[in-house]
């Protein structure tokens, strides 16, 4: 009898031992994956300043490859991300959320340092931007 309850608690263990690995690394693969999309995103807007792209355009990871270090793909499956456009950011193809509660197109500020509120000043997307124009320099 005492055999059975030391199996049953060391199997009790292994499996909870194995029940937080799978979390730890789900939550791992859920951050990495964040990170990337942050990569991409920001590769996406960059790409559309420097080429005066509309942030409507639709953005592979192929063309945005000279703007990212390493191969963009979600930790948690084999599939890379799909096109996106600039106003709703990519999309995880594991489900992964990018800015959960944002609301889609998103929004920027007129702040100097935003990229995103520059591609949308650039293309006069003014209806997404929020804060105080700031006046233009070369009409004082």
């Amino acid at each position: 009898m005492k055999k059975v309850i030391a199996i049953l608690t060391l199997f009790a263990g292994l499996l909870s031992a194995a029940g937080f690995w799978a979390l730890r690394t789900q939550a791992a693969n859920q951050q990495r994956c964040l990170n990337t999309m942050r990569q991409v995103d920001s590769a996406g807007i960059q790409y559309c300043l420097e080429q005066r792209l509309s942030p409507t355009n639709a953005l592979s990871l192929a063309t945005l490859s000279p703007y990212l270090k390493r191969e963009a793909r979600c930790p948690s499956g084999q599939f890379d991300y799909a096109p996106f456009t600039v106003f709703n950011g990519p999309v995880c193809p594991n489900g992964h959320p990018y800015e959960p509660g944002v609301p889609r197109p998103r929004r920027a500020t007129y702040a100097e340092h935003d990229l995103l509120g520059a591609v949308y000043r650039q293309f006069g997307f003014t209806n997404l931007l929020d804060g105080v124009a700031k006046p233009n320099r070369l009409s004082q």
